[in-house]
């Protein structure tokens, strides 16, 4: 059986990504599709804050 990574693990990469201005609109619009208009996205609150 293949170790499973943690879900801190998977958090982390996740919220590291989403802190990124380059990947975080890309990332919105994988969650929310429906949200075509989008056209940037900013972040209310830091990983670190939840």
């Amino acid at each position: 059986m293949e170790p499973r990574p943690s879900r801190q693990a998977k958090d982390h990469v996740f919220a590291d990504m989403f802190n990124q201005p380059k990947y975080r609109l890309e990332l919105f619009k994988a969650l929310h599709p429906e949200a075509t208009d989008i056209t940037e996205v900013e972040s209310r609150a830091s990983p670190s804050a939840m």
